[in-house]
């Protein structure tokens, strides 16, 4: 025969309950208080049932510390991929993106509202870099084969004017180093690369 279920456990304010049972406040002073029988109380405790829910609230609140840490690296690691991309750039924030679904779906399933909110951040920060790569990657494809701009203007030197660009996608604009016959500045930066000849 099974013994008689905990009345506190099942009490609608068993978390305040508890938390002052756990800092030793009087089984008398706390039956009062939520009107309940000191008697009972006294069972709850003996029961272990105060210990188990600390125990599982501080399993909560590392869980919840745990995920907010990982969701603070990924979200540097999307930070540092976007600002910086390359090979396989692309397939690392899907990883990122995929993981960062899965920590909102466990969030939200163990009721950790705070940690899912950074979650969903995390994943639409992704959406948002793997957005950005796709923009980039069909603005390169527009700027495949287009010539190469030859401008002898020192006025340049930061780069082609936004009216060139729009008109020639990609285009790059080399300036003679008046110094060096041989030499030419791309962009403001010696490049002695640069092809002979003016288009």
């Amino acid at each position: 025969m099974g013994g008689r279920a905990c009345s506190i456990c099942s009490f609608s304010g068993r978390a305040s309950v508890d938390a002052r049972l756990a800092a030793k406040e009087s089984y008398r002073r706390v039956a009062s208080a939520f009107g309940l029988s000191a008697s009972a109380l006294k069972r709850h405790v003996d029961a272990g049932h105060v210990a188990e829910a600390a125990e599982a609230r501080a399993e909560a609140q590392e869980q919840a510390q745990s995920t907010s840490q990982r969701i603070r690296d990924m979200d540097d690691r999307i930070s540092a991929l976007t600002f910086a991309p390359g090979a396989g750039t692309r397939a690392q924030i899907e990883v990122l993106r995929d993981h960062g679904i899965h920590l909102l779906r466990r969030s939200e399933a163990r009721g950790d509202d705070r940690s899912a909110i950074a979650a969903a951040a995390v994943v639409q920060r992704a959406l948002d870099a793997l957005t950005e790569l796709d923009q980039q990657s069909t603005a390169d494809d527009a700027g495949e084969g287009c010539p190469q701009v030859i401008i002898y203007s020192k006025e340049w030197t930061e780069g082609p004017p936004e009216w060139l660009t729009r008109q020639l996608p990609g285009v790059k604009v080399w300036l003679p180093d008046n110094q060096r016959g041989d030499s030419m500045l791309f962009n403001g930066q010696r490049d002695d690369s640069a092809p002979d000849g003016v288009l």
